[in-house]
């Protein structure tokens, strides 16, 4: 378990991080030109809006809300910043001329790596400096382009959608509907969530069927013996997970209702997958989002350390409360 001591990573990995994270915006422009084309842009933002549409519909009929943490959570909706794929400012991912600019004070020495890296924090400083009158650009996210993740920032009320997540297997601009919102969908609206203190002991007394829920989930130890989820411990991963692709199930459910043809709407079934109805794939395509193999000594380290629940609980918890509340009738709890 774990890495040996003796270890050593290899000098091209070591290079690939410092351009990672010296020339972030110079990689994720040709990142961007590769993986991000055509009306990506326009199609991520759609299901996003569609989710806060949800998010903002499923405020207004939850009676147990208090009126502060109702009309709290209706102004985070209106307010909140969303950065999908790409800068177009500070600078423009799509300009030349603006990337240029923006790396004018950094130069790169091909045989002095010191001297590149004073120049780096140098030329970082210098661009810092000029930001500090200005106003702060919510929209600019502080990871690379090409890493595959989102995230929320709650001192910002920003949301974050990096390119690397923004591309197979989590999205695809030709991809039909059902795919995009199950796998995209589902960590788009994970990462939504806001309570005041006064509404906390109702919300924890709702949550507590989630505690027991994942309380009982148990994962097999490397030593042959069962261990037990903390469903406590997991709880706002796990509201997040089953509040997120409740909402984005809903957002492509209200897609299909305007369009139920298919004819502006892709929903097409794939080949080879007929069986399969589209919302036996939106789950499928959820999950794929989290299935992976992992050792028993990590995933019994997992349940004793991580806010996360295992792979196997993030797919099965989420579809055993969907199917059990609003899952589509030819799915059924038990079946393969």
């Amino acid at each position: 378990m774990g890495v040996s001591m003796d270890a050593k990573i290899e000098p091209w990995k070591i290079c690939v991080d410092i351009v990672n994270n010296n020339l972030d915006h110079m990689e994720g422009h040709y990142f961007v030109k590769e993986t991000f084309k055509g009306n990506s842009h326009q199609e991520v933002m759609i299901i996003i809006d569609n989710i806060l549409t949800n998010y903002e519909k499923d405020f207004h009929i939850l009676d147990w809300l208090d009126k502060p943490t109702h009309d709290g959570a209706i102004e985070k909706l209106k307010k909140l910043v969303q950065s999908a794929g790409y800068s177009t400012e500070t600078p423009n991912l799509n300009s030349s001329k603006s990337l240029d600019e923006y790396y004018k004070n950094y130069s790169v020495s091909a045989s002095d790596h010191f001297s590149s890296q004073a120049q780096y924090s140098a030329s970082t400083a210098a661009r810092k400096y000029i930001l500090l009158p200005l106003a702060f650009d919510r929209k600019v996210a502080k990871m690379g382009h090409s890493i595959p993740n989102a995230y929320y920032d709650q001192s910002l009320n920003s949301i974050y959608f990096m390119v690397g997540i923004l591309r197979p297997p989590f999205f695809h601009v030709e991809n039909p509907e059902y795919m995009n919102y199950g796998a995209f969908g589902g960590i788009a609206g994970h990462e939504i969530g806001w309570w005041s203190n006064t509404t906390e002991k109702t919300f924890n007394q709702k949550a507590q069927c989630f505690v027991e829920q994942y309380g009982n989930f148990t994962i097999k130890g490397p030593d042959g013996k069962d261990y037990n989820l903390n469903g406590k411990f997991t709880l706002r991963e796990n509201l997040a997970d089953n509040g997120g692709l409740k909402m984005s199930f809903r957002a492509w459910q209200s897609r299909i209702k305007f369009d139920p043809q298919g004819k502006k709407i892709k929903n097409f079934k794939l080949p080879g997958q007929e069986k399969y109805t589209p919302e036996q794939h939106f789950f499928m395509f959820f999950g794929r989002n989290y299935f992976k193999k992992m050792r028993p000594e990590a995933v019994l380290l997992m349940v004793q350390a991580d806010n996360h629940s295992p792979s196997m609980w993030s797919i099965n918890g989420v579809a055993q409360t969907r199917l059990i509340s609003q899952g589509p009738s030819s799915a059924r709890l038990g079946a393969p």
